[in-house]
């Protein structure tokens, strides 16, 4: 590696440079004892075993295994943070301007590089949802028990699992159009089905990734994708967004002498 960055004329602090092996999650790997040597110095490895877990990437905490765990810790704080500004003012703003202040403090922390992490399970994604409907009852100054989905509909915010799905269909639909750099659209195939008025997408890799990102777009798009014939990107997530929104305003409480319903009524 000293060599190679010798021949192409690059200079690295070795200590300020770290390393990373990425393996899947449910793959077993040989632990690695050997170590990268830069002019005589080891680089520090980044690992659940080591002293750093995590680096950041455009904006993105990556572990070793990729399951997002201290990302989604990341974005946790932050809308809490948020949260709590949202919490301290609704009794004193007016709901237009505390959606100001939730697009301002929470959405882009839920919503960048979603599509990257979005995939990711367990709690901290649980968490993240909890946060949500924390701000949204905060914004309409509701009980603490009081169903979020009508909310989400009166105040026209998307929850955080379909911001998933807008931001990954908008994608897709992006690289079907070859509006998207080549090296990302030459991960996804498209096929055309002979039954069907719609494309399927399938990501090109390996059977080790399937519960990936790039897979997870796939399943979001193979999903959700309708036939908009000559509809533009920005038309389709509108359509999108409209239809999520019929969704909340539909919504129907079926739990059985639910006590959210029952304070309502009163």
């Amino acid at each position: 590696m000293n060599d190679w960055f010798s021949a192409n004329i690059l200079t690295i602090h070795p200590q300020k440079t770290y390393y990373m092996i990425n393996f899947p999650k449910r793959n077993v790997i040989e632990e690695f004892n050997g170590k990268v040597i830069i002019n005589g110095h080891p680089l520090q490895r980044i690992g659940e075993s080591e002293k750093i877990k995590s680096m950041k990437f455009v904006g993105v905490l990556i572990d070793e295994k990729m399951t997002w765990k201290y990302h989604l810790e990341n974005v946790s704080q932050k809308v809490a943070n948020g949260l709590r500004c949202l919490v301290q003012c609704k009794k004193l703003l007016p709901t237009p301007v505390k959606i100001l202040i939730y697009n301002g403090l929470v959405r882009p922390h839920l919503e960048y590089g979603i599509c990257v992490w979005g995939s990711a399970k367990g709690t901290k994604m649980s968490t993240l949802v909890t946060l949500q409907k924390k701000a949204i009852r905060a914004i309409s100054d509701a009980k603490y028990n009081s169903h979020s989905t009508p909310l989400f509909s009166k105040l026209g915010i998307l929850k955080i699992n379909h911001l998933l799905q807008v931001n990954a269909c908008k994608l897709v639909e992006k690289v079907i159009r070859k509006e998207v750099p080549e090296e990302l659209a030459t991960l996804f195939s498209l096929i055309r089905l002979t039954r069907q008025t719609r494309h399927s997408v399938k990501p090109q890799v390996e059977t080790n990734a399937r519960e990936g990102p790039l897979s997870e777009l796939a399943k979001l798009w193979n999903l959700e994708e309708r036939k908009m014939a000559g509809a533009s990107v920005k038309t389709y997530k509108r359509a999108l967004i409209r239809d999520y929104m019929w969704q909340y305003k539909t919504y129907t409480c079926y739990t059985r002498n639910c006590y959210s319903c029952q304070q309502q009524k009163r």
